[in-house]
C-alpha cells in the first residue's frame, strides 16, 4: 500500500511538471540562476573570511632595538616582552638574519648592505592574542628599555582588516537578501501553478480528497524543481571557481595569501545549496498551497 502511494505521488508530481512546462521551467531557471548568484556570493564571503584570518594572523609588532643593545641584555628583555598580557609569542631576529630575509624576498640588489653597511636593527617579532588591542600593546613595548620603536603597520593594517570585515558583512547581507527573493519568487510561481489547476483541485476536494493528499504532489514537485536548480547552480559555481583558481591562485599566493581550495569552498557550498534548495522548495510549496487552497470547514 505504501509503495503504491509513493509511486502515485511521484507520478502525479511528474505529471504536474509536464502539464505546466512553462511554469515548471521558470521555477527551475529562477532557482538555478538565483542559487548560482548565491553560491558566488558565498564563495566571495568564504574567501574574504579566509583572507581576513590570514591578515590577522600575519599582523605582528616589529619591535626594533637600539643599536647599542648587547646580547647579554636580550634574554631579560625577551622575558619582559613575554610577560605582557596580550603577547602570544616572541621571536628574535638579528639584523643579519633580517637582511638575509630581505635579499631572499626582494633580490640580490640588497646584498650591497651586507657587513658593516647593514642599516637594519635587531628586532623582536611579537604576535598578540587580541588584535583589537594591538595598538595598546605596541605602546607598552615602546616603553621597555632598549626598545627603539614598535610598529605593526598601524593605520594600514587597521584599514585593511576593517575593510575585509565590512565586505564580509555586506556579502552575508546580500546572500540573505538573495535567498529571501528566491523563496518569494518560488512561492508566487508555484501559487500560479496551483491557481491554474484550481478547478481540478476543487473537484478532488468535493469527492473527498484529504488536504495532505492534494498538498503532497505540489510539495514534491517544488522540491524536485528547486533541487535540480540547486544541483545545476552547484556545478556551474564550482566549475567556474576551479577555472578562477587555476588562473589567479599563483598571483594571490605571490602576495603572501592563499585562496580557499576547491575542496574547502566546495563542501560548505554543497551543503548550503542542497539543503537550501530542499528547504526553499518545501517551504515555498507549503506557503503557496496553504494560501491558495480553500478546504471545506
Amino acid at each position: 500500500m505504501m509503495g503504491y502511494r509513493l509511486r502515485k505521488l511521484w507520478k502525479e508530481s511528474g505529471q504536474n511538471i509536464l502539464r505546466h512546462r512553462f511554469l515548471s521551467f521558470a521555477s527551475f531557471l529562477i532557482m538555478a540562476i538565483t542559487m548560482t548568484f548565491v553560491s558566488v556570493l558565498l564563495l566571495v564571503v568564504l574567501n574574504l573570511h579566509s583572507l581576513s584570518q590570514q591578515v590577522e594572523d600575519s599582523v605582528e609588532i616589529q619591535t626594533f632595538l637600539i643599536s647599542t643593545t648587547t646580547e647579554e641584555e636580550l634574554p631579560a628583555l625577551e622575558s619582559k616582552i613575554e610577560a605582557l598580557e596580550n603577547v602570544a609569542s616572541v621571536t628574535f631576529v638579528s639584523r643579519e638574519e633580517a637582511l638575509k630575509q630581505l635579499i631572499a624576498h626582494y633580490g640580490s640588489a640588497f646584498e650591497l648592505f651586507e657587513g658593516d653597511t647593514n642599516p637594519l636593527y635587531d628586532k623582536f617579532e611579537v604576535k598578540v592574542r587580541d588584535k583589537t588591542t594591538i595598538n595598546q600593546t605596541a605602546k607598552q613595548l615602546e616603553k621597555l628599555p632598549a626598545v627603539y620603536q614598535a610598529r605593526y603597520g598601524s593605520e594600514a593594517a587597521d584599514n585593511l582588516l576593517g575593510s575585509l570585515r565590512v565586505f564580509r558583512r555586506f556579502g552575508l547581507l546580500f546572500t540573505a537578501i538573495a535567498l529571501l527573493v528566491t523563496m518569494l519568487v518560488l512561492f508566487f510561481t508555484l501559487m500560479m501553478s496551483i491557481k491554474a489547476r484550481q478547478a481540478e483541485i476543487q473537484t478532488r476536494i468535493l469527492i473527498g480528497a484529504t488536504p495532505n493528499y492534494i498538498r503532497r504532489p505540489f510539495i514534491l514537485q517544488s522540491i524536485l524543481l528547486t533541487l535540480t536548480g540547486g544541483v545545476v547552480a552547484l556545478a556551474v559555481s564550482l566549475i567556474g571557481y576551479g577555472v578562477f583558481l587555476s588562473r589567479f591562485r599563483q598571483s594571490v599566493a605571490a602576495s603572501g595569501y592563499q585562496l580557499c581550495t576547491l575542496f574547502q569552498a566546495g563542501v560548505p557550498i554543497l551543503v548550503i545549496l542542497l539543503v537550501g534548495s530542499l528547504l526553499f522548495g518545501w517551504l515555498s510549496a507549503r506557503l503557496a498551497v496553504s494560501s491558495s487552497m480553500d478546504y471545506p470547514k
